[in-house]
């Protein structure tokens, strides 16, 4: 199911872009704007306001239930805390490269974009973003309200992990919680699932606007950022080896090499579920890491490793940032820095769940929401690269993990045996 929605959302970007192309070509310019005013806008704002509507509870729901299903805390231990710091430390240096590679890419005047963007209540390119003070110390909330009318995604996930520890705490007293939480997750992962479905409509709908507004010229911003998220896959892989060196003591060199090889099979298989069996045994029979340690590293670390949205939320974040002319302080760096690496970690395993995070970013840094619908025509693109960069990052973790423990067969990693 979840590959036709990929092929039905390329096969719309594609018919949007040519239907816009066409729209551009025989219509005049009032009409244009009469038809994206009356039809095309009114139909993608629908489906956005469902998008915000839905974005603070699946997001508070899918954290409070993976944090009050952690029943055996001790099974991390050690282990778990030399996973988290690899992967926090892998990821900010992802995000660091990242917003860099943005710098560089997104250049010139990008502006001419926000033509085929219309915001309804035309407030746009504000750059009222909070200092990272404000970010940190904002995380908790005045009441219990704030947090679900979807605008600070930050106190959601802050009221999601303090209730889930708390539930965690009662034990056996607050099962019936547990159990509700799980419930209501499911929910919001059915409702989630009936919006979802009409994206490539949306898909078709936001190209056709977008293009019929800038024409061709668009496809060469879009040429960037899919280049940079095939540059992106190389950062990962240097940040890896660069990671190796630093925990391990190894030469990466081996690692990346064989990373390169299995990446093909990973950018196919969108599912992490579905790549596991490959997975387990690449780092068996490939790497020499023994099956017990990966068979726990390599599922856990599916929710730790994140590089690729790190890589994903850079650029995407930037562009936007350049379309709407923000001006690019050293604070709002640092801001976006902190921010990307906490989205990236946080973002909720559910259908939009970058999307969502995207959305956070964009109202942080005064981005309109609208600019959402030009994210719904990259998404599938994106998620190939994104599930090849956060594989190569878990992969790098397991081995690192594997080193530290003494369970890793040198001879195995090195090819003399």
């Amino acid at each position: 199911m979840k590959n036709k929605q990929v092929i039905f959302t390329l096969a719309a970007l594609l018919a949007g872009i040519v239907c816009g192309l066409l729209m551009q070509y025989c219509l005049d310019g009032q009409t244009l704007t009469t038809v994206k005013g009356s039809v095309l806008s009114p139909v993608r704002d629908v489906f956005l306001n469902a998008l915000k509507m839905l974005m603070a509870p699946v997001t508070f729901f899918a954290i409070l239930s993976g944090v009050t299903n952690i029943s055996d805390t001790s099974l991390l231990g050690k282990l778990g805390g030399k996973m988290v710091g690899v992967s926090v430390f892998m990821q900010v240096l992802t995000t660091l490269f990242g917003l860099g590679l943005a710098l560089l890419l997104f250049t010139g005047d990008l502006t001419y974009i926000q033509e085929g963007i219309h915001v309804t209540d035309g407030k746009v390119g504000v750059g009222d973003y909070p200092s990272l003070t404000e970010l940190l110390f904002g995380i908790v909330p005045k009441n219990l309200v704030d947090p679900f009318k979807g605008e600070n995604i930050l106190q959601t996930i802050f009221i999601a992990i303090f209730f889930g520890i708390v539930i965690n705490k009662m034990g056996d007293k607050a099962r019936r919680l547990v159990e509700l939480s799980d419930l209501m997750f499911q929910f919001s992962i059915v409702a989630l699932k009936m919006i979802v479905h009409i994206i490539p409509f949306i898909v078709f709908l936001s190209m056709t606007a977008l293009f019929a507004s800038t024409g061709i010229t668009t496809i060469l911003a879009f040429g960037r950022l899919f280049g940079g998220l095939a540059v992106g896959v190389l950062i990962v892989w240097v940040v890896g080896a660069l990671t190796t060196l630093l925990f391990a003591r190894l030469s990466p060199l081996c690692l990346t090499r064989r990373l390169a090889a299995l990446s093909p099979l990973v950018f196919t298989v969108s599912s992490s579920h579905a790549r596991l069996p490959f997975v387990l045994k690449f780092c068996s029979e490939r790497l020499g890491i023994d099956p017990k340690l990966a068979a726990f590293s390599i599922p856990v670390g599916v929710q730790l490793n994140k590089a690729g949205n790190c890589i994903f939320f850079s650029l995407m974040t930037m562009l936007m940032i350049r379309v709407y002319d923000i001006p690019v302080t050293p604070d709002l760096m640092l801001t976006l820095l902190v921010s990307v690496c906490i989205m990236s970690i946080a973002k909720p395993p559910v259908p939009c769940g970058g999307i969502i995070c995207l959305a956070y970013l964009f109202s942080l840094v005064g981005v309109p929401a609208e600019a959402i619908s030009v994210v719904l025509c990259i998404d599938p693109i994106a998620a190939m690269f994104n599930g090849v960069c956060n594989e190569s990052a878990n992969i790098t973790t397991c081995f690192i993990l594997a080193k530290d423990n003494k369970m890793l067969d040198k001879d195995k990693y090195y090819g003399r045996s």
